[in-house]
């Protein structure tokens, strides 16, 4: 599991995730990294939730199944500084309001529209 003095939210929204389900997580270990993480599922210490884009971190013994939950998703931000950007990071900006991101193949609206 992700500590949750990393202060990301993700340690309450598995949490919760999981009592929505019925039931609540028996935490045994904890850690910074995922892949640190994922190496404790491949040692046999449980399972864990883990972003999609790192699905493709190949480990003996690991397997990953997506979430069909839609409150399993994370919003991730674009963070500017309030002040002029340079072109850039204007450039940057404009590009992330068209681009459409991809993981592991698939489209996120893709992704999403199968879940």
């Amino acid at each position: 599991m992700y500590q949750r003095e990393s202060g990301t939210g993700v340690y309450e929204q598995i949490v919760a995730l999981c009592r929505q389900a019925g039931f609540s997580p028996r935490i045994a270990q904890e850690a910074r990294e995922v892949p640190t993480i994922i190496g404790l599922v491949a040692a046999g210490l449980g399972i864990a939730f883990v972003p999609a884009s790192l699905s493709s971190i190949n480990v003996n013994g690991v397997t990953y199944r997506p979430l069909r939950e839609k409150a399993a998703r994370s919003a991730m931000w674009l963070v500017l500084r309030a002040a002029e950007l340079s072109p850039q990071e204007a450039a940057f900006a404009e590009l992330t309001k068209t681009v459409q991101f991809r993981v592991n193949g698939a489209s996120l609206a893709d992704r999403n529209k199968s879940r």
